[in-house]
């Protein structure tokens, strides 16, 4: 499939505690087993740190920005926000306590009001590394990469050991297929904390984007090892593991994950895949089921199933997920094209529209710019069906200057359309075998 799963390296927007932030207070008791507690996230223990101190300094605005920020951490958002609020009326340029309601809006989903409060925060401390790097996870929610990055660079550049702003910088380029930019910034974030599971993640993903298994492999086992009752790092194991086409071990890994979370779907969906890859078509839908039972909108499973049916020649199956794919996923090309693919190129009569292939095989084109040649040969194939052979010819020609990063033996395959459409012939595609 050419879109990929959420892979289990998505760092959540949901953010840590920096450890690195000073609480500025005069008794050094106290400060000490706050910054220890929160070193090793015992946010009970370092509230009663907290408690402490304010004891012997009800004022101490430093200390009240930390205790809201552990209160928001353990979900107490509206004691949270009392302690701010309070600290703000009576220092309204606080830049801390700014930062931290800004990150309360937030992760409350109150976008606008978060970047006032962050903008404001910043503007009374430039250097504050943390602020920017919220800001610049409320740049990635909003899908402003190129923001995103800036602000979290900006961050790296003040403190070049906030892990928070590595692993923010790689995720987004994780999703902007940045891989080898993605790993970079991964590889920095697990050598100043080698047992962070999200650095390990997202190395993980990061290499397995970029096709070096062995490396996704490795970073993989050390997230299943810090997380042995984590079924997600065996899923992304077993993703791996089925790239290298180790089917043993891959079935193996999902099959531990769905042990560990019978409701898994994305366990149930690489199963699935597996199942495919191998040509067992009912067992690859029936576990495409089971992810869909668990999690309706996986498209993984829904684009599986319907690729396993079509490849079983269960056509009319093909055709109703493919048609629930295009309603659901509007915004993804491959949809489109696979649809269009199967209602031009069945070998049944009954399947075929062409006018519908054109409609559709167009639509995906237009969703990638007219830039991916798989979905032109797409088109050329929906044209030739409806037997507009200029066209079909024009866009196989078109199709094939654009193959360049499909497989030789696929390249081939389209060079031969070419000659087949010259033919006045439309292309048939068998179920597999």
């Amino acid at each position: 499939m050419k879109r990929f799963a959420q892979l289990f390296a998505a760092i959540s927007l949901a953010l840590t505690l920096a450890a690195s932030a000073a609480i500025k207070a005069d008794e050094p008791d106290f400060l000490k087993k706050a910054e220890e507690a929160i070193g090793r996230e015992d946010y009970d223990a370092a509230l009663s740190a907290l408690e402490g101190l304010l004891k012997s300094d009800p004022q101490n605005s430093a200390a009240r920005v930390w205790r809201a920020r552990i209160l928001a951490e353990k979900g107490e958002v509206e004691k949270a926000k009392a302690d701010l609020d309070d600290v703000l009326q009576s220092e309204p340029k606080n830049a801390q306590a700014l930062a931290q309601r800004g990150y309360l809006h937030q992760r409350a989903g109150r976008l606008d009001e978060a970047l006032a409060d962050l903008n404001s925060s910043l503007r009374f401390n430039p250097k504050d590394d943390w602020a920017l790097y919220c800001r610049g996870l409320l740049s990635a929610q909003r899908g402003d990469a190129h923001t995103a990055i800036g602000d979290l660079t900006a961050a790296l550049e003040i403190n070049p050991r906030n892990v928070g702003a590595r692993l923010g910088r790689g995720q987004v380029r994780l999703f902007q297929q940045e891989w080898n930019q993605a790993e970079t910034d991964f590889d920095a974030a697990v050598r100043i904390d080698p047992k962070n599971t999200a650095a390990q993640a997202g190395l993980g993903a990061a290499s397995f984007g970029m096709g070096a298994y062995k490396q996704a492999i490795e970073a993989f086992t050390e997230v299943v090892k810090l997380q042995p009752k984590d079924s997600r790092p065996l899923v992304e194991r077993g993703n791996v593991f089925a790239a290298l086409k180790d089917f043993e071990k891959s079935r193996a890994d999902y099959d531990a994950a769905l042990a560990l979370n019978p409701k898994d779907a994305s366990a149930f969906a690489g199963r699935g895949d597996l199942a495919r890859l191998q040509k067992k078509w009912d067992e690859a839908a029936k576990d495409y089921t089971a992810a869909m039972e668990m999690d309706p909108e996986n498209y993984r499973a829904l684009m599986g199933r319907a690729a396993a049916y079509q490849a079983s020649g269960a056509a009319e199956q093909a055709l109703a997920d493919y048609g629930e794919s295009v309603k659901r996923f509007p915004e993804e090309a491959q949809p489109f094209n696979d649809f269009a693919w199967l209602l031009a190129t069945s070998p049944s009569d009954k399947v075929r529209d062409g006018n519908r292939a054109v409609e559709l095989a167009a639509k995906a084109c237009e969703l990638t710019q007219w830039q991916n040649g798989a979905y032109l040969d797409t088109l050329a194939a929906a044209h030739a069906e409806k037997g507009d052979w200029a066209d079909a010819i024009k866009w196989q020609n078109e199709a094939v200057k654009q193959s360049g990063e499909e497989p030789p033996e696929v390249q081939e395959e389209m060079k031969a359309r070419v000659s087949l459409y010259e033919g006045k012939k439309p292309y048939r595609e068998l179920p597999a075998k």
